[in-house]
């Protein structure tokens, strides 16, 4: 889990569509904890992603809250290699219902991956 990390975007495709440069909020496992992950408001990233990448090793995973660790949620399993969703704005929270686009509101690591949990499309680099 030491190399895991977890990038959210405000924009869609990763901040590349237009002239919006947009925020990138970029979460290392080992920075997990120096770190308010209970409430990305205090990051300045409430209920801004719309897009994600990340890379977590199998059998781990990153769980985004639609609320501070509670509410709706939805983990999104690692398989060891670059993930990505380029928009959330067709996918609900597996766990409670709800849009997720511009919604996450905090996350957690968590050492086991959930059955109705993402591995999202692989991202063959730039």
């Amino acid at each position: 889990m030491n190399d895991a990390w977890v990038e959210l975007y405000e924009n869609a495709n990763f901040n590349s569509n237009g002239g919006d440069p947009g925020q990138v909020y970029h979460i290392d496992y080992r920075e997990a904890t120096a770190r308010n992950g209970k409430n990305l408001g205090t990051n300045y990233f409430n209920d801004k992603a719309s897009s994600v990448r990340y890379c977590i090793p199998s059998g781990n995973a990153i769980v985004l809250y639609r609320d501070a660790w509670a509410g709706s949620y939805q983990y999104l399993n690692g398989d060891g290699n670059v993930r990505y969703v380029s928009s959330l704005t067709a996918f609900n929270y597996a766990h409670g219902g709800g849009g997720m686009n511009d919604s996450v509101t905090s996350y957690r690591f968590a050492s086991v991956t959930d059955s109705l949990g993402w591995i999202a499309s692989v991202d063959n680099g730039p």
